[in-house]
């Protein structure tokens, strides 16, 4: 041993410290040894032998002082000193190592500065929340925000926008703990959670921000609160009214609404509660006269809702309910401002005062769409004031045409104008006329036999006639007064008229004459007609009454005020999704209504559909068109071409998926402003719906959804198999779209 610990010194006086090293080693000298790799730059080895014996300071202190830190930095973990090694790497700049050797130190804060210097801010948030620094954590979470919005193509996917969004939360929940409660509710409204924004500003006392917050989230209950706190007691009664709507009492709402003078809204409210009477008052206050003439007609109070027709310009209606009332001056007053002179005439005439009559129809111009009927009350009012010459210059042309329904009101009166003048026998002659045309019209077979008992002849034949078509102002059956033409077609003409009985206006349908005297087609015609009074719903005309003068027939329908969705059309072009969605869906549920009473329409179409000026929908012409077409014996299309499905072109009856058909073109010609067969004639766009499916609306129109244009081919498929089985289906469709 000694000789080797003698080689050793030798070796190490040469300068040889590795072998000398070894030798010392071997020989458990390990100072010796350790001197020996220190003086020839062997530290690792020396750094061993220092671990070994565990003596690790001494070890840690040789590899920081010849920079073999990270060795240095593994021995201080091994040994759980992790806060001297945190400080090493803190030194070195390794702040991610350092990071994670502070927060296993417990050193939490400092982790979350080592994480802020890595610019890992998330985390470092998230370490100071734990250290109870709840401003460096908010501070944190806002730079990792900024972090992430400043890198390129950020936010394409759902699960960054998420990931933003929960650090936005932390931000704010860090800033409630501050507390900052102005930082956090601004953080929470951007998030758009209201209630949460609200609170927090409430608590920093801003509370017409707060208010902002509760309105956005519709919270009335706190909106009340803070309103009353403002003395924004106004609105506060507003919301109180609206609370007490939704919570289903009306008549409260309306209370809170008087309050504030908020007479139109009050107005609404007592509607809703059924309250019609206080309704109409409050309108009426609110000046919104249309709505108060409504709602006193409603509850039948005639003459106050004639009053504020008057004030809201309706003029000819305030009119006819004047005359209801019996105040004939007033509505004959009325009748002249709204320059309805005809009807002003026919009233004073009804009152007995042609002098009177002849001053209103003389303010008539010569231009007047109505001259004709002026001449007739011209000459009627000469006829009364017994001037018959005057009188056949306005009417004598009338009296030269054969009688018939349009002129027998002339004849009538040239007759008692004759009989008053004495001149029985032309009196006579005429009566008779009118006796052989019609012998239950008024008192004419009573004043034909008194004129031919005061001249010794001989009573008057007595015959049936036909009815015509009607002139305005005669009252059908003692019941409908004509009032205007709304339309005439194949099956008749159908009048704007006043039904005494039920003070309501109505659609008066009168058969042409030729229909009126074919058993079969009355027979269907009646069949129908009583099918279409089963249905009862908002989207289908209503059907009052089936009736008959003389030979003639008639139907008393609901009469709708606005126009066809094909006037639309043609004024407008295509109509926008959305109302077309709410449109056909209302028609829809028509369909779905009749069809469940085994009742098709069988000729929808645009001209078919009704709109009033709250945009509801109705379906008009329920079953009539099929029955009208049926008596053309050599007519092979049941329908309108265009818009008729093509197993009925084919010749096969209607069907409810006939139905849809038409209602899918009708769609069709709504989204689009296009009718999707058009053709020089009526055979080319027949054939073609027999043989061609259009082209999609969307090819037309790219603002169309994709779910309501593959609906709308379907529905026009030409095969009926292929298209939707039921209205309900439809239905369905537009439910989940």
């Amino acid at each position: 041993m000694a000789d080797q610990q003698r080689k050793a010194g030798k070796l190490e006086k040469k300068g040889q410290y590795r072998r000398a090293g070894d030798i010392y080693l071997a020989l458990n000298l390990s100072d010796d040894a350790i001197r020996c790799f220190k003086l020839g730059s062997f530290y690792e080895q020396a750094a061993e032998i220092l671990i070994l014996e565990e003596r690790y300071d001494e070890a840690v202190d040789l590899y920081l002082k010849h920079n073999l830190t990270h060795k240095a930095i593994d021995i201080l973990k091994q040994q759980g000193e992790f806060f001297r090694a945190a400080i090493i790497c803190k030194k070195q700049k390794k702040f991610r190592d350092a990071a994670s050797l502070f927060e296993k130190s417990g050193v939490l804060s400092e982790a979350a500065r080592m994480c802020f210097e890595e610019q890992d801010y998330k985390r470092a948030g998230d370490l100071y929340l734990r250290s109870d620094m709840p401003q460096s954590a908010a501070e944190s979470y806002e730079n990792a925000i900024k972090q992430i919005r400043q890198k390129p193509g950020s936010f394409n996917t759902g699960m960054e926008q998420d990931f933003v969004r929960n650090l936005w939360k932390k931000a704010a929940g860090a800033w409630e703990l501050v507390p900052n409660p102005t930082k956090a509710a601004r953080i929470y409204q951007e998030l758009m959670e209201w209630n949460k924004a609200a609170e927090l500003y409430e608590m920093a006392g801003n509370f017409r921000k707060a208010l902002h917050c509760y309105e956005q989230s519709d919270n009335v209950e706190n909106l009340i609160r803070l309103m009353k706190l403002l003395n924004m007691n106004d609105k506060a009664r507003k919301l109180l009214a609206r609370k007490a709507e939704s919570e289903g009492d009306p008549q409260t709402a309306a209370m809170y609404a008087l309050e504030i003078d908020d007479y139109s809204k009050a107005a609404e409210y007592f509607e809703l509660a059924g309250d019609y009477f206080r309704a109409a008052e409050n309108y009426e206050k609110a000046q919104a006269y249309l709505l108060a003439a409504e709602t006193y007609f409603r509850i039948g109070n005639i003459s106050k809702a004639a009053v504020m027709y008057r004030m809201a310009g309706d003029l000819d209606t305030a009119a006819q309910l004047f005359e209801q009332t019996g105040q004939s001056n007033a509505a004959v007053e009325l009748y002249v401002q709204g320059r309805n002179y005809s009807r002003a005439a026919m009233l004073l005439l009804e009152l007995k005062k042609p002098n009177e009559a002849l001053r209103v129809l003389s303010r008539v111009s010569g231009e007047h769409s109505s001259k004709r009927i002026i001449n007739r009350l011209t000459g009627i009012a000469h006829l009364r004031l017994r001037n018959i010459p005057k009188a056949q210059k306005y009417v004598g042309d009338i009296l030269d045409q054969p009688i018939s329904s349009d002129n027998i009101d002339i004849y009538y009166e040239y007759a008692s104008a004759l009989q008053e003048e004495g001149r029985l026998k032309e009196a006579l002659a005429a009566f008779q006329i009118i006796v052989d045309y019609d012998k239950t019209y008024k008192n004419t077979l009573k004043n034909l036999n008194w004129c031919a008992a005061m001249e010794e002849t001989v009573s008057a034949r007595i015959s049936d006639t036909i009815v015509g078509e009607l002139p305005i102002g005669i009252v059908v059956a003692g019941r409908y007064e004509l009032l205007e033409l709304i339309g005439k077609g194949g099956m008749g003409v159908v009048y704007r008229a006043a039904d005494r009985e039920l003070n309501l206006a109505v659609a008066l349908k009168i058969l042409r004459p030729r229909l009126s005297y074919d058993p079969e087609f009355i027979e269907m015609f009646k069949r129908e007609v009583t099918l279409a009074r089963m249905l009862s719903h908002p989207n289908i005309i209503k059907i009052y009454d089936l009736n008959r003068m003389g030979n003639m027939w008639f139907v008393s329908m609901e009469y709708l005020q606005g126009e066809e969705v094909k006037d639309v059309i043609i004024r407008e072009g295509n109509m926008p999704s959305k109302r077309v969605k709410h449109l056909a869906h209302q028609i829809l549920s028509a369909l779905s209504h009749s069809h469940g009473r085994n009742l098709v329409h069988s000729d929808i179409k645009p001209q078919n559909i009704f709109i009033d000026r709250k945009d509801n929908a109705t379906l008009v012409d329920f079953g009539i068109a099929r029955t009208m077409t049926s008596q053309s014996a050599d007519q092979t299309v049941y329908g309108t071409p265009g818009y008729i499905a093509p197993e009925q072109i084919s010749g096969h009856s209607p069907t409810q998926r006939s139905d849809i058909y038409s209602l899918g073109v009708t769609i069709y010609e709504m989204l689009t402003g296009n009718m999707p067969f058009e053709e020089k004639t009526t055979d080319m766009v027949l054939k073609k719906q027999l043989k061609f499916t259009p082209p999609p609306p969307s090819t037309l129109v790219d603002s169309i959804p994709a779910w309501m244009d593959k609906t709308v081919m379907k529905m026009i498929q030409i095969d009926p198999d292929k298209r939707y089985s039921s209205a309900e289906e439809i239905l369905s469709e537009f439910a989940t779209n």
